[in-house]
């Protein structure tokens, strides 16, 4: 598979490069997506034309749009390594089976050696820059590479050490078992009220702590007069009572480290058949979206799936990326994001993106990974 323009990109000026240059981007910060691929898929409504920008972050999102047969997908981050994940997932699903992806990313039970083996495998058919980062890196492969990110570490500085205490294993267990939303009620009310929990969750997902031990101080330079851990709390036990618990892999990850019983669905053995002659439509490129967009012609992109990109702006420089997003993308086409503790969305004077407000609340209320305070959806008017 060739190289995918994975060496840094250079400086472009502006705050997203201030973010660049502010955010350690030799840090795998997110070995997951914790973005639900069902909103996206809701909400962009992929088909056999559409040409999709899309935040790489850790590839599963990708992925899952790629199940959807678009022609094409532009993956871009600001991180090489972020960039190399998606690439060595996008080798592993060419030339192997769905177990041995599964296997290399530490999701199916594998010892350290084994998962070196699998990545041994596939190393001469990577692209020197994507080899070089892993090389780099193979004790993280050998650790269990799927829930090695900085994220999902602190995550489980959390579940793993401090939740058992107020919550046992056999009682979050139980919680994927429950299919009636009164019971899941009666679960929240038994167990999220246990002394001293709420009080624990707060301390963990505080503004500074996670800046310091779970995302990067860069990324919350936006966030002010918010209830960081007030707002988890609330969407915690939100996923945990109004929507089916059973199935909820992100849900289950977030608790256990691990996806249970069911899978992501690029994960999947069906997943991995249908994406196998698909990934050469993935297109990886590490920088600066504002600048790629500039570099493309006006159309190239039918669609675009951002993730949660314009909090680590400006007021002023968001808009100004959202104008651009609505000058560049084709007409009928959609834009799709997150807000995590900031509120972006596009104000009067991006007039070519037309906000789809009840569609988008409509989606965030079925958001199963929860972390988010809004997600929002537009369509291109032109």
């Amino acid at each position: 598979m060739p190289a995918r323009d994975l060496a840094p990109a250079p400086a472009t000026g502006g705050e997203a490069d201030e973010l660049a240059t502010s955010l350690d981007v030799r840090v795998l910060r997110y070995s997951r997506v914790w973005e639900d691929h069902r909103l996206l898929d809701a909400a962009l409504a992929l088909d056999g034309d559409s040409h999709v920008l899309s935040i790489c972050s850790a590839g599963c999102n990708v992925l899952a749009m790629l199940l959807s047969e678009p022609l094409a997908i532009t993956a871009v981050d600001l991180s090489p390594v972020q960039a190399a994940l998606l690439q060595l997932q996008l080798v592993a699903i060419r030339r192997g089976s769905a177990r041995d992806v599964r296997r290399l990313l530490g999701i199916d039970p594998a010892l350290p050696a084994d998962r070196l083996a699998a990545y041994a495998a596939l190393r001469d058919h990577l692209d020197p820059r994507t080899r070089a980062v892993w090389d780099e890196r193979v004790d993280v492969i050998a650790g269990g590479l799927a829930f090695s990110g900085r994220l999902e570490r602190y995550i489980r500085g959390f579940t793993g050490d401090t939740l058992p205490d107020y919550v046992p294993g056999d009682a979050l267990r139980q919680l994927f078992t429950l299919d009636e939303e009164r019971d899941r009620r009666a679960w929240a009310k038994r167990w999220l009220t246990a002394p001293g929990l709420e009080a624990a969750f707060r301390a963990w997902t505080a503004r500074d702590t996670m800046a310091a031990r779970g995302r990067d101080p860069a990324q919350f330079r936006w966030v002010s007069d918010v209830d960081v851990s007030g707002q988890l709390w609330d969407r915690l036990r939100w996923v945990c009572t109004e929507l089916p618990t059973r199935g909820n892999f992100y849900l289950h990850a977030f608790f256990f480290g691990s996806y249970g019983e069911a899978l992501p669905p690029h994960l999947s053995d069906e997943g991995h058949a249908r994406l196998a002659p698909l990934v050469e439509r993935v297109k990886v490129h590490v920088g600066d979206l504002s600048r790629l967009l500039g570099e493309r012609r006006p159309g190239t992109f039918t669609h675009a799936n951002l993730s949660d990109m314009f909090e680590y702006q400006s007021p002023a420089q968001s808009q100004d990326a959202m104008t651009r997003l609505g000058e560049n993308l084709r007409g009928g086409g959609r834009v799709a994001f997150w807000n995590f503790l900031v509120a972006r969305a596009p104000g009067p004077e991006q007039d070519a993106l037309v906000r789809l407000d009840a569609l988008s609340d409509e989606l965030w209320r079925r958001d199963r990974s929860w972390f988010y305070r809004a997600f929002h959806v537009a369509e291109v008017a032109r």
